[in-house]
């Protein structure tokens, strides 16, 4: 079993009290309107349609990453990581499943560092890979439980890991940050009892924990907490805040056995702010999604750094590609680069885009090929990807 010692005061690189975040958004006081247009924020889209054969059939997009040249698709329903090129040709897997040296049998996350080196979670393992696809070496987190989500930081992995053994009244860190090549912990960060309202299971989304932005620091968004943290080479610091009356509190938990991860299912029934759902950063913008009410999907708020102004919509509405907002498809922000975001459509909403296609709601200039691409497409196909330059 780890010792629980915790290092997120004392390694925090700018000495930033743990309790004071550089940005806070009070959202009770924020009118929320019901949804945005990209136009008001993004100066263009560009739809990204990803190609579909036997080899890339994705079921599912958990997570997206991208390089300068690539885009690194994770399916968890097919346990497979693809990659596309910028312009959506599927180009190769990155492993395969199995037992054999750079072979998984779960993969659950996956990071990319500057040097264009893939690392993969399997349960305790952690494999790395090159760009091209070629394995390079794996390392066992011996005795620690299983890990769920990965983020790379300098020369280290943070990991968001679940122990062996969950005790209810036993206070655990969150995070483990391990040396990317040889797998021995540098450093343990954050309290479950504190920073996640005693939860320390982990559990799975339709991304990672982690927000890594190609431009920023890495972020890590506690599954029962406000705040958002950032990640660097010497340890965790508070980052961003939403602040609200409605936010989820231990007390909402009472009676709960959080030792068990069935658990999120009566907690996600309490209708309460509770989880950051995504948190990108591209300029001096901040796009948020938290979850409120269970049965009305995530809201999204976003800061302005720079100026303070927050705004809070139902849903973005993409103007540049659709004609009306009643029946368009919703387009899920995944990541950033310095100048955009990349969103996709999930796989169970193609047959929405279908429709939106063959009644005419599209009205974005589509090429001749597009067109074409189109006229073909079917349910089995792959969803497509859009990515968003923000406005100068």
């Amino acid at each position: 079993m780890l010792s629980v010692t915790f290092f997120s005061c004392n390694s925090n690189e700018t000495g930033r009290d743990m309790n004071n975040p550089k940005y806070e958004v009070d959202i009770d006081a924020l009118k929320k309107e019901d949804f945005a247009t990209t136009s008001s924020y993004f100066k263009s889209v560009r739809p990204i349609f990803l190609e579909t054969s036997e080899n890339c059939l994705i079921q599912s997009i958990n997570e997206i990453q991208v390089t300068d040249d690539y885009i690194f698709i994770l399916d968890c329903q097919y346990e497979r990581l693809y990659c596309f090129d910028k312009e959506g040709k599927f180009v190769r897997k990155i492993g395969n499943l199995g037992s054999g040296p750079g072979e998984f049998s779960r993969i659950r996350d996956f990071t990319i560092d500057k040097d264009g080196t893939i690392y993969t979670v399997d349960w305790h393992r952690i494999h790395s890979y090159t760009l091209s696809g070629e394995y390079i070496s794996s390392f066992e987190l011996k005795n620690i439980g299983f890990v769920g989500h990965i983020q790379v930081v300098g020369d280290f992995l943070y990991l968001y890991f679940q122990p062996e053994r969950i005790l209810q009244d036993k206070d655990l860190p969150l995070l483990l940050k391990v040396d990317k090549k040889s797998g021995e912990v540098a450093g343990k960060y954050l309290s479950s009892h504190e920073h996640n309202l005693g939860f320390q299971c982990v559990t799975f989304k339709d991304g990672s924990f982690f927000y890594p932005n190609n431009s920023y620091a890495p972020c890590f968004a506690p599954i029962y907490s406000g705040t958002v943290f950032s990640l660097n080479n010497n340890g965790v610091a508070p980052y961003f805040r939403i602040n609200s009356k409605r936010l989820l509190r231990k007390g909402d938990l009472e009676g709960l056995d959080l030792s068990h991860p069935v658990v999120t299912t009566k907690i996600n029934r309490i209708h309460k702010i509770r989880t950051i759902k995504k948190f990108i950063e591209v300029d001096d913008y901040v796009f948020c999604e938290y979850m409120d009410d269970y049965r009305a999907g995530p809201d999204m708020l976003l800061y302005c750094k720079d100026s303070g102004e927050a705004h809070l919509y139902n849903v973005f509405f993409d103007d540049y590609f659709y004609k009306t907002a009643a029946k368009a498809s919703k387009h899920h922000f995944a990541c950033s680069d310095e100048k955009g975001i990349y969103a996709f459509i999930p796989v169970l909403s193609v047959p929405l885009f279908i429709n939106n296609y063959e009644s005419g709601n599209i009205k974005y200039g589509l090429s001749k090929k597009q067109h074409h691409h189109l006229k073909q497409f079917s349910e089995e196909m792959n969803p497509p990807l859009f990515y968003y330059e923000l406005k100068d």
